[in-house]
């Protein structure tokens, strides 16, 4: 599937002059490099990627939990707040 069948505009490539930006960290075992890449995913894939990610850094998992539950908290007040109005 090209980019422009998936409805997304390929970024543009760096101009004359300009350098491509690339990363370079070094791991036990070799090193990670990265650099601007276009890559597509499906949902399955992506998922799998998600929760693999999120296995390995469970603080991040740990802060979506206590957004999404202070985001509740949020709305509940809401509700009781118009409850109690609605009964004044």
């Amino acid at each position: 599937m090209s980019e422009e069948d998936n409805g997304t505009t390929p970024p543009e490539p760096p101009r004359q002059g300009q350098a491509m930006q690339l990363g370079m960290q070094v791991v036990p075992g070799g090193a990670v490099l990265s650099f601007p890449v276009n890559l597509a995913m499906d949902d399955e894939t992506t998922t799998q990627f998600v929760k693999l990610y999120l296995n390995a850094h469970p603080e991040i998992a740990q802060e979506f939990v206590r957004k999404m539950i202070a985001q509740k908290q949020q709305e509940l007040a809401i509700i009781q707040m118009v409850k109690r109005s609605r009964n004044d």
